[in-house]
C-alpha cells in the first residue's frame, strides 16, 4: 500500500514504481473515476480517445438518421438486455 500526504491545494503525487506499473510517465493525462463503493479509480489515459474525436474518420455509404439508430438499440436491449454492459460503467 501507497499512502501519500496532500498538500496545501489537495494535491498528491503519484511514485515513479505506480506510474510504471500504470504505464504513465510525465506529462501524460490520468483518468479518475469514482466508483460505487465509494473509492477511485485512476488510469492513464494513453489508450483513451474521446469517442466525439473519431467523428467522421470512417467512411461509409451508410445513412441513418437519429430515430433508426435508436430502434436498433432499443432491439439490441430487447433481445439481448444489458449483459455485458456492466464493465462500461
Amino acid at each position: 500500500m501507497n499512502v501519500m500526504k496532500l498538500t496545501t491545494k489537495a494535491q498528491f503525487t503519484l511514485n515513479k514504481p505506480l506510474l510504471d506499473h500504470m504505464g504513465a510517465k510525465a506529462g501524460d493525462h490520468v483518468m479518475v473515476k469514482k466508483q460505487p463503493d465509494g473509492s477511485l479509480r485512476i488510469q492513464p489515459t494513453n489508450n483513451f480517445v474521446p469517442l466525439h474525436t473519431l467523428q467522421g474518420c470512417i467512411e461509409t455509404d451508410l445513412n441513418h438518421s437519429d430515430a433508426d439508430i435508436q430502434q436498433a438499440i432499443m432491439r439490441g436491449y430487447i433481445k439481448h438486455g444489458t449483459s455485458g454492459l456492466e464493465n462500461e460503467r
